[in-house]
């Protein structure tokens, strides 16, 4: 609306304009000075019409500029939320992947009982204590868990990098910090799995199984 006002005042600015020109060339002063007061006071108007569009025009970009920014701000927090259930979801896969290999840990090392029962006999036979005994599994527990620990730290970077790179499209970095944290955790999980069959091995009767029972 304001620059069809505009346009209507530049229009009637150029008409008196032109009539003032008329009046000169007829030598009529009085009729050419009214016309080019007129004109003069259209283009006052255009002036303060013009002010007045850039005021509005401003007004609208600093809208539009809160507007984008709210957007981004909405967009920003829409992102930190799903990035925070991500993370809860890591963390709750991460502490049942935990429970299960403390579980097949100490199913696997109770099945390394049970086939050297005989073994364990024998060596209590000899003179062996439940600390040498102890000592040998638990020794076993801690070097397979930290193999598998570096197996982990390797197979997951791999993973994570792939995940990253399919889903976000973009690479993540190496933390050197986290390889001693993965294999203490690892190995605290393999020894804490391996409590259960250790006590079943320091357990074993040597006078049993001699007799074969």
């Amino acid at each position: 609306n304001i620059k069809k006002y505009i346009k209507k005042l530049e229009k009637d600015a150029g008409l008196k304009k032109e009539k003032a020109k008329e009046a000169l060339k007829a030598k009529n002063r009085d009729r050419a000075k009214l016309h080019l007061r007129m004109e003069k006071m259209y283009q006052e108007q255009i002036k303060t019409a013009y002010g007045q569009l850039e005021m509005v025009e401003t007004q609208i970009n600093q809208i539009e500029t809160a507007q984008s920014q709210k957007d981004a701000m909405q967009v920003l927090q829409e992102g930190n939320a799903v990035l925070k259930k991500l993370q809860a979801l890591v963390w709750i896969v991460t502490l049942v992947v935990l429970v299960l290999t403390m579980v097949c840990v100490a199913t696997t090392m109770m099945a390394v009982v049970a086939e050297r029962r005989k073994e364990i006999g024998l060596k209590k036979s000899l003179g062996a204590k439940n600390r040498s005994i102890v000592k040998d599994f638990l020794g076993e527990g801690i070097v397979l868990g930290g193999l598998g620990g570096v197996l982990g730290i390797v197979l997951g970077f791999i993973f994570a990098q792939a995940v990253s790179l399919n889903v976000f499209g973009r690479s993540i970095s190496f933390q050197p910090l986290l390889i001693p944290l993965t294999i203490v955790v690892s190995v605290a999980i393999t020894a804490l799995a391996c409590l259960l069959p250790i006590k079943s091995a320091t357990d074993v009767d040597p006078a049993l199984v001699l007799k074969g029972e």
